[in-house]
C-alpha cells in the first residue's frame, strides 16, 4: 500500500512539473511573440517619429521666427549733448570700428569752432559717416521764440531741421507734445519726467516718446537688458553736463564692447531716433502680411503632424489586435 501511494505521488509531481514546464514553455513563446511584435512595430513607426518630431521643430521654429519678425529687436541710440572735440578725435574711430552711428544735440551753448569743441569740416565728415543730429529743448522756453532759433541753429549747422528734439533734465512737459506735433516733430527725448518709462515701448508711429539714461548711470546694464528682452527703444547720452555722462576712454571702449555683444546675436541695433521711428512703422506695415504668411506655412505643417499621428495611430491599433 505504501509502495502504491509513492508511485502515485511520483506519477502526480511528475504531471505537474510536466504541466509547469508546459506552461513555461508557453509564457516564453508568447514573451517571444510579443517580442517580434514590438520590434517590427517599432521598425515600421521609427521614421514617422523621426519625421514627426522634424516637424515639430519645425514648427517650434516657425513660431519663434514669427515673433522676433512681428516684434522687431531693440534699439539704443548713443546721443551726445555737447559738441567736445573728443567724439570726433576719441569716440569717433572707437564707434566706427563696431559699425555704430551716434547722434549730436544741437544747441545754442555749443557752436562749431569754439574751443575744444568740433569744427565745420569734423561735424561734416561725422553728417556723411551716418551720424544724426537733434535738437536741444532748454527748460521753461517760450515754444514760438525755440521754433525760431531752432530753424536758424539748424541753417548754421547747415543741415535741415531735425525731427527729434531733446529735452535736458526735468525740461520734458507733455503739455508741450501738441505743439512739436503740429510743427512736424516726430521724437520727444525725455529723462523719466511725469513717471514716464525710460525704455520706449510705444505702439504709436507717429510721434514716440523716448528715455534717456547717462551711460555711466549704475542701471544701465539692468535698463538695457530689460529694453533688449522687451525689444524696446533706449538712449545713452554722453557729455560733459552731468558726471553720469562724462567720457572716460577705456570705460566707453568697453561699453561699446557690451553694446556690440547684443548687436552680433541679433537682439540690439545702435542707431537713431528717426531711424528708429521708421524701423516701427516698417514692422508695423508687414506685420499683417507676415501673419498671413506665417498661418499659410503654420498650417501645413500642422496638416503634415496630423496626417503622421494618423498612420501611427493605424499601425499601433494593428499590431494591438494581432
Amino acid at each position: 500500500m505504501e509502495q502504491r501511494r509513492k508511485v502515485i505521488i511520483i506519477v502526480l509531481v511528475t504531471f505537474l512539473a510536466s504541466i509547469l514546464f508546459f506552461l513555461f514553455w508557453m509564457e516564453e513563446q508568447s514573451a517571444g511573440e510579443m517580442k517580434e511584435q514590438y520590434e517590427a512595430m517599432e521598425k515600421e513607426l521609427r521614421p514617422l517619429d523621426l519625421e514627426r518630431r522634424k516637424l515639430g521643430r519645425k514648427l517650434d521654429d516657425l513660431n519663434k521666427q514669427f515673433v522676433k519678425k512681428s516684434q522687431g529687436m531693440a534699439s539704443l541710440a548713443l546721443v551726445f549733448t555737447d559738441l567736445s572735440e573728443i567724439i570726433y578725435t576719441d569716440i569717433f574711430p572707437l564707434m566706427k570700428d563696431y559699425g555704430f552711428v551716434g547722434v549730436l544735440v544741437l544747441s545754442e551753448e555749443s557752436f562749431l569752432g569754439q574751443p575744444d569743441c568740433l569744427n565745420q569740416e569734423q561735424f561734416k565728415e561725422l553728417m556723411s559717416s551716418g551720424w544724426k543730429c537733434m535738437l536741444k529743448w532748454d527748460k521753461g522756453a517760450d515754444p514760438k521764440e525755440w521754433l525760431i532759433s531752432s530753424g536758424k541753429l539748424a541753417r548754421e549747422f547747415e543741415v535741415a531741421r531735425p525731427k527729434a528734439v531733446y529735452f535736458e533734465q526735468e525740461a520734458y512737459d507733455s503739455e508741450i507734445d501738441s505743439f512739436l506735433i503740429r510743427q512736424n516733430f516726430s521724437v520727444a527725448v525725455h529723462h523719466g519726467e511725469e513717471n514716464q518709462s525710460l525704455i520706449s515701448l510705444e505702439s504709436d508711429n507717429s510721434f514716440r516718446h523716448l528715455g534717456a539714461i547717462g551711460w555711466r548711470d549704475s542701471r544701465v546694464g539692468e535698463v538695457l537688458y530689460d529694453a533688449v528682452a522687451q525689444k524696446g527703444d533706449l538712449i545713452f547720452t554722453v557729455g560733459s553736463g552731468s558726471d553720469l555722462e562724462k567720457y572716460k576712454n577705456e570705460a566707453y571702449a568697453d561699453m561699446l564692447e557690451w553694446i556690440y555683444t547684443y548687436c552680433e546675436s541679433g537682439e540690439l541695433m545702435v542707431t537713431d531716433p528717426i531711424s528708429v521711428l521708421e524701423y516701427r512703422r516698417g514692422l508695423e506695415a508687414n506685420r499683417e502680411n507676415l501673419k498671413k504668411e506665417y498661418e499659410e506655412k503654420e498650417s501645413e505643417l500642422k496638416k503634415q503632424i496630423e496626417a503622421l499621428d494618423k498612420e501611427i495611430d493605424e499601425i499601433t491599433e494593428k499590431y494591438v489586435r494581432s
